[in-house]
């Protein structure tokens, strides 16, 4: 593991974020730091959400958060989606707030991750979300829903 963290500063962006995806597919909380470190280019930290997703640890909820509000939404996406990887009932006040991106694909990703989670606090953001201007959205928000009243 310690040649994969290297790896995350290595020159070409395809190797790094080839690193951060294989630190996810081992799953060791041990990456976390080297995940959450002021990674250089988007691509890398979009690996990176990926990996913390696959790692599903509670300790990368706040970088995630912090991610929910990058530029490139790519980024806030797959945040969105490690979030409900992770599984933390703590997530579902940020993801509530990413139902309200401005990118279709974060509101999307938002919407799967509520469902994942499944907290009856989701459920009114989830309902106003079938109103979303994306027909992706609005499936998502309906099988969230879904999701949720069949584990009440």
């Amino acid at each position: 593991m310690p040649h994969l963290i290297t790896a995350l500063k290595d020159e070409i962006y395809n190797v790094r974020e080839a690193a951060a995806l294989s630190l996810g597919k081992i799953g060791s909380e041990k990456a976390i730091p080297a995940l959450t470190a002021d990674l250089e280019d988007r691509f890398v930290r979009v690996a990176a959400a990926t990996a913390l997703g696959d790692i599903r640890s509670g300790k990368a909820l706040p970088y995630l958060n912090k991610l929910l509000k990058h530029d490139f939404y790519q980024v806030r996406r797959e945040a969105a989606l490690a979030l409900g990887k992770i599984g933390d009932k703590a997530s579902v006040s940020v993801l509530v707030n990413a139902l309200k991106d401005n990118d279709y694909e974060v509101r999307e990703a938002a919407a799967k991750s509520l469902g994942l989670i499944g907290s009856d606090k989701a459920v009114s953001a989830l309902t106003q979300a079938l109103k979303d201007t994306d027909y992706g959205v609005r499936r998502a928000a309906a099988e969230a829903l879904k999701r949720i009243e069949e584990n009440r």
